[in-house]
């Protein structure tokens, strides 16, 4: 009877170790995860460089084959402000909001990236490195996201 009860303790002994292992792996995976996730892009990080109109038109085109190209990546994108709203959390700069309701926007949310955008206005030209978040393909807008933009001088 003593040896089946050293061998039932020796085995729960065992299990927590094992479940405390894997918890702790679990965590680190997803801390990780979380991290790499909602870090701004990083400007010298990008898998395409494109132009507002071009991004815009191949979504236009195909909007599957383009979300397919395009969603969670970091792209280098170049365009000329049409309008910017926001406040010292928030600011989105949208480069294309054509009469037919599609738009491209850029939206910052760091306050250093914030700052040395605040000096822009309607007609500046702007180069930024951000992540395409969603294309959302509405009724009366057609709108393509790009988030934690990089401002590049």
């Amino acid at each position: 009877m003593q040896f089946l009860s050293d061998l039932f303790h020796d085995f729960m002994s065992n299990i927590f170790y094992w479940v405390a292992l894997i918890i702790v792996i679990v965590g680190v995976v997803f801390i990780i995860n979380y991290i790499s996730k909602n870090n701004a892009a990083s400007p010298d990080d990008y898998s395409y460089e494109i132009i507002a109109d071009e991004i815009l038109q191949e979504y236009k085109d195909n909007n599957i084959q383009a979300e397919l190209k395009y969603e969670d990546e970091n792209v280098k994108i170049n365009g000329t402000i049409d309008s910017i709203s926001g406040n010292d959390d928030l600011v989105e700069i949208v480069l294309i909001d054509s009469l037919l309701g599609y738009r491209v926007t850029l939206t910052f949310t760091d306050t250093q990236e914030i700052t040395q955008i605040a000096s822009l206005v309607e007609g500046d030209n702007i180069v930024v490195v951000g992540k395409v978040a969603e294309y959302e393909d509405g009724i009366l807008t057609n709108n393509l996201n790009i988030i934690k933009c990089n401002y590049e001088e």
